[in-house]
């Protein structure tokens, strides 16, 4: 199984070269992780609901000199999206070339961020196999671009250069309109308002104050709330964003318990000890700690908010992976205990991230795909097969006649 033994592969490049801190091929072996990757996206065939609805538009597009009005007229896709597929049709029909191409970028793209702003690069890659691969390589194809745009801006706004910010919001936002949240970001380093995303003492009121303002809204806009979630449902196959253990706009309290252990309680823990250890700058490339913090807590936030309004866990395909780095620096660190610092076994340190492996696993992957429960969500993912086989398995053409039926 493919998958699998990624995950050990990662687990032994994690004890060596993040807990054991061996430099010797460390080089050598991420960017073969990160070849890896890209292979298993690129090769893969009918792998992800959203892939197979991406090739059929990809046999469809024009090629980019006979592009044409309607071709952007008659889709909901972005410009910039319509204007890549198009540019690798001219050059080949072979949908595969493409899974290649933004195979390469967004792991391009990310795996360049993680080196660039944490040490612990391996258990970082761990993480983001987990949570994100799947989902940006094999679903969100269009919105994983913009996701990429968001990464790539990072370093303007730590250094607040607006314009190229809103730059880069403009090209994010014309790969995928998720990324207009780019454009209101900025207001979160405003004076005052700022103070909103430190953590401490404060994090407590404001995660209250938020809980209570969203089940206002959520009560009092239902219907239009659960209309947003049907459309979305229909045109991005919302319940592969939020992994389905929500459930729409109604609560779940076992989705409700994975969400609050998995998206806030570690990320909690993390700021914790790294603000307590005085450990305020990321390890690489002196980026803030304060800024990693901001995008962090807006992470917090978007999962409480997505606890009764499932439709804006999507977001966490741009924040979660910042809460991917805090948690990355704190793994394998000194823990303070009283006035010791005790540096813990390999082995426990694997122990006290089970949970949120395993929820992660569990709740995102053998979740119910459907409302009798015959479909489960990893059935898109698994098994895995290739374009040298091109195989097709029953259940995963099941799940995906039963996507089309909405």
């Amino acid at each position: 199984m493919i998958y699998l033994a990624v995950f050990v592969l990662l687990i032994i490049f994690t004890y060596r070269y993040d807990y054991c801190c061996k430099t010797k091929w460390k080089a050598a072996s991420f960017f073969a992780v990160l070849l890896l990757f890209i292979l298993i996206a690129g090769l893969r065939y009918r792998i992800g609901t959203d892939s197979v609805r991406y090739e059929t538009y990809f046999e469809k597009i024009n090629p980019v000199f006979s592009l044409n009005e309607s071709d952007f007229q008659n889709t909901r896709y972005a410009p910039l999206y319509i204007l890549l597929t198009s540019v690798v049709k001219s050059f080949t029909s072979d949908f595969m070339i493409f899974q290649f191409l933004h195979a390469g970028i967004v792991v391009g793209v990310v795996g360049w961020f993680i080196r660039r702003n944490t040490e612990k690069v391996f258990f970082a890659l761990l993480l983001f196999f987990i949570f994100l691969y799947l989902t940006l390589l094999t679903e969100v194809l269009r919105e994983s671009l913009a996701v990429c745009v968001f990464l790539l801006s990072w370093r303007y706004y730590c250094k607040r250069n607006w314009l190229l910010w809103y730059g880069m919001s403009v090209i994010a936002i014309l790969f995928h309109t998720s990324a207009v949240m780019m454009l209101v970001l900025p207001v979160c380093c405003v004076p005052g308002f700022r103070n909103i995303f430190v953590f401490g003492l404060r994090t407590i009121p404001v995660c209250v104050v938020l809980i209570l303002v969203v089940y206002a809204i959520q009560k009092m806009f239902f219907q239009y709330i659960q209309l947003l979630a049907i459309s979305e449902n229909i045109s991005e196959r919302a319940e592969v964003y939020s992994k389905t253990d929500l459930a729409g706009t109604t609560v779940n309290m076992v989705g409700v318990l994975g969400q609050i252990v998995r998206y806030i309680a570690y990320p909690v823990i993390a700021l914790y000890f790294l603000k307590k250890d005085n450990n305020v700058k990321s390890p690489n490339h002196g980026v803030k700690f304060c800024d990693v913090e901001l995008m962090v807590m807006v992470s917090i936030f978007i999962s409480i908010v997505s606890i009764m309004i499932t439709i804006f866990s999507r977001y966490q395909n741009y924040f979660f992976i910042f809460a991917i780095l805090l948690i990355s620096d704190f793994a394998f660190s000194k823990i303070s205990v009283g006035v010791r610092k005790v540096r813990l076994n390999f082995l426990y340190w694997m122990l006290f991230f089970t949970p949120l492996i395993g929820l992660q696993i569990y709740g995102g992957y053998f979740s119910n795909a459907n409302k009798s429960g015959t479909l489960k969500t990893y059935m898109a993912y698994y098994p895995y097969y290739s374009r040298i086989d091109m195989n097709r398995d029953a259940d995963r053409e099941k799940l995906l006649r039963y996507n089309r039926s909405y």
